[in-house]
């Protein structure tokens, strides 16, 4: 992919897809149209991880805007088109009204270090998906992210500077453990709450054993994501004070 000024940093992403032999004939050749269509195909495989459908969608589309600006490589403006600046090269793909807002979201993130954008993601979901403080969720926290970019103006989260893209990948990373922290503060705090409810929660259903089962079920019935940590020590609370 040297043609095309990919490093092998670049390159990484796909490193673990399997792509067919006679594709990566044609990327030999220096044909890479098939290489692109089958990344696509990938960033909407549903069977794929929502990382590994994101690694594929960036890929395909740096090796569109690599294509596009024939074999420029972007650390170097004097090689970019007649009127064209660095920054521009992150914003080509964008429709006209999107630049603008794409342009400031960039400014804005240059200004951030990961702790303060970590702080900001994490602050963000637990304002607009308080479930997430009912215990960590993956799909409300992904549509938390998406909301937050949203929120900032960051209409494509891949082409972007490579430093900014690293940023969000570790701030990300460091927003779910906090959310993660979170909860299982909140658990040490209200367990034995929980276990007076979960009682309450017995007599309504009819029922006279404590059981992990039930305990679970109602905690599921609660929309609670207690750990089994919690669960464990519940049961054991309450059959050691019988």
């Amino acid at each position: 992919m040297e043609d095309l000024s990919f490093s092998p940093k670049d390159f990484k992403p796909i490193d673990e897809f399997k792509i067919p032999l006679a594709i990566e004939q044609n990327i030999q050749d220096g044909k890479y149209e098939d290489l692109y269509n089958i990344l696509i195909n990938f960033s909407s495989d549903q069977s794929l991880s929502e990382v590994d459908r994101l690694e594929a969608a960036y890929f395909a589309i740096k090796l569109n805007r690599n294509f596009q600006y024939k074999k420029i490589e972007i650390g170097s403006a004097d090689l970019l088109p007649e009127n064209t600046n660095k920054d521009d090269y992150f914003l080509s793909h964008l429709l006209e009204e999107q630049k603008e807002s794409q342009k400031n979201a960039i400014k804005y993130l240059k200004n951030l270090t990961v702790k303060d954008l970590q702080n900001e993601i994490f602050n963000y979901s637990l304002k607009k998906f308080p479930e997430l403080s009912k215990g960590f969720d993956r799909s409300l926290y992904s549509s938390a992210k998406s909301k937050y970019w949203n929120s900032i103006g960051l209409v494509d989260q891949w082409e972007i500077p490579d430093i900014i893209r690293e940023n969000i990948y570790e701030a990300e990373s460091l927003a779910r453990e906090l959310i993660e922290i979170n909860f299982k503060e909140i658990e040490e705090a209200n367990w034995a709450n929980w276990a007076s409810e979960y009682q309450s929660w017995l007599k309504q259903k009819n029922l006279n054993k404590v059981t992990k089962a039930n305990i679970k079920e109602y905690f599921k019935e609660a929309k609670i994501k207690a750990s089994n940590t919690t669960v464990d020590r519940i049961k054991k609370y309450l059959l050691d004070n019988e």
